[in-house]
């Protein structure tokens, strides 16, 4: 079969270590029963297959059951199965992006596994034991915060597996309702570990950065922005605002005031 071009949607794509000696068919067998298979690319000679599904939750179902498996009866080969890439386009350039000075917390219970925890925007007025029933619906429910519903009309989901929070997240998204109200529903943003202030002000993302020349974080500007920045005739002052006590997730604006000496 041959593979399509993009991820869509984003996670339904599956890169599998497989071994030389694999067969096509054998890998059909092994992948079928978790989901609509889109498509199947073998590359026998680098012992690597790619796996396409029509869902992203089928992909993490045979994700959590084939990764480690052993194929005929335990005779070979042993899968590694993990999410694909996203392919770039020939030709694209990626964009620079803006790098911030967080980090996932890779611990964290609600981080583990990754795509697990959900968050959803629900009307102030819904009743907290709905909402609660409407998710129980699917399997491997840890928790479902309901307490921000009458103050911020929001609601944290987690389940034990990536499979059934995507299942979750696939169905209320595509029906734009949970029981009676009509809601918005997305991937949690992980949990990160913060900066404190003065480890900020010590990377040079708080108060002047005049004299940090040639370490000022990376802005992603072109050759004349970064001369700019760097010209003796100016100085700049670097703000770091931290919006996560406003908002939900990561979310934090870099400001660069230009000051004439």
């Amino acid at each position: 079969m041959a593979m399509l071009a993009t991820d869509d949607p984003l996670g339904s794509r599956l890169f599998i270590v497989c071994g030389r000696s694999v067969e096509e068919d054998t890998m059909k067998a092994a992948f079928l029963p978790y989901g609509n298979v889109q498509n199947i690319k073998l590359i026998k000679d680098k012992g690597v297959c790619y796996v396409k599904y029509d869902k992203a939750s089928s992909a993490a179902l045979a994700m959590e059951n084939l990764n480690g498996a052993v194929l005929n009866n335990g005779r070979g080969p042993k899968l590694k199965v993990l999410l694909a890439e996203a392919p770039t386009p020939r030709g694209a350039q990626q964009a620079p992006k803006l790098m911030i000075p967080e980090e996932q917390s890779p611990t964290d219970p609600d981080n583990i596994p990754p795509r697990s925890r959900l968050f959803l925007v629900v009307p102030k007025t819904a009743e907290a034991k709905l909402i609660h029933d409407e998710l129980a619906r699917y399997p491997d429910l840890e928790y479902c915060k309901t307490d921000l519903i009458s103050s911020k009309g929001v609601v944290f989901v987690k389940y034990s597996k990536a499979s059934s929070a995507l299942r979750a997240l696939e169905d209320v998204a595509a029906k734009g309702m949970l029981g009676p109200y009509k809601v918005k529903i997305m991937l949690a943003e992980p949990k990160t570990k913060r900066q404190r202030p003065d480890q900020l002000a010590a990377m040079g993302l708080f108060g002047p950065v005049g004299a940090l020349a040639g370490h000022l974080p990376p802005l992603g500007l072109d050759t004349a922005g970064n001369e700019l920045l760097n010209n003796a005739s100016f100085k700049f002052v670097c703000v770091f605002v931290d919006l996560r006590a406003h908002c939900y997730g990561s979310c934090y604006i870099l400001l660069y005031f230009r000051i004439d000496r």
